[in-house]
């Protein structure tokens, strides 16, 4: 467990909460924008990760998010569009949403 002296939290109840009150935001609606790297997304997780560590704005986000054990929310977004997809195709014919997208 990573703990920094002047951090009230620990970086796992830190992330624990971003991920349950920013990455929802950052994502809605993700699954129908398509494969696209936004880049202000992952400025706005750069800014959390580095914000926790305490590290300059100019600190090399790679290694930001190393440090953090976190890995790009494009890649979690990925994940998401996918599983949407697959529940898309498990979907009954009858089904709008399957219609649309067949």
């Amino acid at each position: 467990m990573f703990l920094l002296p002047f951090t009230p939290f620990s970086s796992e109840c830190y992330f624990k909460i971003f991920d349950a009150k920013v990455t929802p935001i950052l994502l809605y609606g993700f699954e129908l924008w398509g494969i696209r790297r936004q880049e202000c997304i992952e400025h706005v997780h750069n800014y959390a990760c580095k914000r926790f560590l305490s590290v300059p704005k100019y600190t090399c986000n790679d290694s930001v998010l190393g440090d953090c054990g976190r890995y790009l929310m494009y890649i979690l977004s990925c994940k998401r569009m996918v599983c949407y997809w697959l529940k898309i195709l498990k979907m009954p014919k009858y089904r709008y949403v399957y219609k649309c997208y067949i």
